[in-house]
């Protein structure tokens, strides 16, 4: 139990680190049905951050573990910190990943192609509407529709 307690201490300090180098905030949020997202926003709007690394916001959710019984490992639901970090990427907009501190550390990674699709098509010079997330107007719907993006490299 040592060894899991231990693991799961540097995966939280890892998790955080990368924004505490940087300054940014670290914040463990009591309520877990806060808005992330929104907060994480505002955060970003507030330090004016376009590109980059925003922030890591951490609460307690229900997640999948394992419990031991007798002899055996059992899959259960439990109360487990996630560390949620959010960014503007570069070329995939603004994502986030969740992180489950405990094991079996799942990730899940969330990329809005809504903002995906506008940074291809700025690169590749296709004209376009966007009222928040509907494409009201696209020049060229063959490029924007293409499976691979519009005709530019990544």
């Amino acid at each position: 139990m040592e060894h899991v307690k231990s693991v799961s201490q540097r995966v939280k300090q890892a998790s955080a680190q990368p924004c505490q180098e940087r300054g940014l905030p670290v914040e463990f949020l009591r309520n877990p049905a806060t808005n992330k997202d929104a907060m994480a926003r505002q955060l970003a709007a507030d330090r004016k951050l376009a590109n980059g690394l925003v922030c890591a916001l951490s609460t307690v959710e229900p997640s999948p573990s394992f419990k031991h019984r007798g002899t055996q490992m059992v899959r259960r639901m439990g109360a487990c910190q996630v560390i949620y970090q959010y960014q503007h990427h570069p070329k995939m907009g603004w994502m986030y990943a969740r992180l489950q501190t405990w094991f079996p550390f799942r990730i899940q990674v969330g990329i809005n192609g809504r903002e995906w699709l506008p940074r291809r098509m700025d690169r590749a010079r296709v004209k376009y509407r966007q009222q928040g997330n509907c494409f009201v107007w696209i020049e060229d719907w063959l490029a924007a529709q293409n499976s691979h993006g519009p005709a530019v490299e990544d």
